[in-house]
């Protein structure tokens, strides 16, 4: 049964996902949609999927965004409804309704977060003595950490690697086609 954090985060990714759609500035999506990736990594805590989490909160909601934002403040773009060119930053009183509670979420767990190397967390208390007691009997692997990666976690792993991968050749494919295009509008200048 989903508990209400959860329902709350998923409702939030929700609102933002729509938001994120209807608004007609392009850094005001992109930091719309950095709030619904890290609504996205907050839902993975609450289900216990902080590997997944994490990788959701470097790659969505960090990553992605600075890429984005950096990508739009290299441009020149036109307002709607000022019709002159402009350059830098609008702050849209959406984008910044969805940071508030971003940010509390932030504090909040990072406050509920237990301390590094604590001994009665619970990846210290179940999960690690689990693996240490069955982990070589179970999974034949000769390194613990071989057999929680690609047996236990086999499918989560491949997941995170796909997720990785798609990041990585979809940023190869946009600069390159960025480097290719001043060569392009040079050949055809000239």
């Amino acid at each position: 049964m989903i508990d209400a954090l959860a329902l709350l985060f998923l409702l939030l990714m929700v609102v933002s996902a729509v938001a994120a759609l209807r608004v007609t500035d392009l850094l005001a999506a992109v930091t719309i949609f950095g709030a619904f990736s890290f609504f996205s990594a907050a839902f993975f805590v609450v289900q216990d999927a902080l590997d997944v989490a994490f990788t959701e909160a470097a790659v969505g909601a960090v990553i992605t965004t600075v890429f984005f934002v950096c990508a739009i403040r290299g441009t020149t773009r036109r307002v709607a409804g000022i019709g002159r060119l402009q350059r830098g930053f609008y702050h849209g009183p959406l984008a910044l309704l969805l940071l508030v509670p971003a940010l509390v979420v932030l504090l909040q767990a990072t406050a509920d977060l237990p301390l590094v190397g604590d001994g009665d967390s619970a990846a210290f208390t179940h999960v690690a003595a689990y693996y240490i007691e069955h982990g070589h009997e179970e999974t034949g692997a000769p390194n613990l950490v071989t057999a929680v990666l690609a047996d236990y976690r086999g499918y989560d792993t491949l997941g995170e690697l796909t997720v990785i991968f798609t990041a990585g050749v979809a940023c190869l494919l946009v600069l390159g086609r960025a480097a290719a295009r001043p060569a392009a509008r040079e050949d055809g200048e000239a």
